[in-house]
């Protein structure tokens, strides 16, 4: 239950970024149309990408190292290292298939960055078993 509650703070951490990030860069808010999908598609990835890469990534770290993981090293490895996947896919959907123009694909480059920075930090913080 922790880890989706930190995964759930992680997520709004990340949709408050996005909307706010967009007010600024083209001033004006989303509409209702827009929101739902940027709600859905950051809901629907960063399930995937905390299930599949960041809550197994950490586990393994930190059983490979052997010690409690810092937040500062926990926000590290889910914001550079584990977001990998991630940063790939975006790379190819906005290269070759076409589906994003170049600044929207580091506008969720910088969403999923923001969640594993978070999702890292609140995993260190709330998860972790003590060593």
């Amino acid at each position: 239950m922790r880890i989706a509650s930190v995964a759930v703070a992680a997520w709004l951490a990340a949709l408050t970024l996005a909307v706010s990030t967009g007010a600024v860069a083209y001033r004006e808010l989303p509409d209702r149309a827009d929101l739902k999908a940027m709600t859905l598609l950051t809901l629907v990835a960063g399930a995937v990408l905390a299930a599949s890469c960041y809550v197994p990534g950490l586990m393994l770290i930190r059983r490979r190292t052997g010690k409690r993981l810092t937040a500062l090293q926990a926000a590290l490895a889910t914001g550079a290292g584990l977001n990998v996947p991630a940063f790939l896919i975006l790379a190819f959907l906005a290269t070759r298939m076409n589906v994003f123009a170049p600044g929207e694909a580091l506008w969720f480059a910088s969403m999923f960055l923001m969640f594993g920075l978070a999702f890292g930090a609140g995993y260190a913080r709330y998860c972790q078993p003590a060593a």
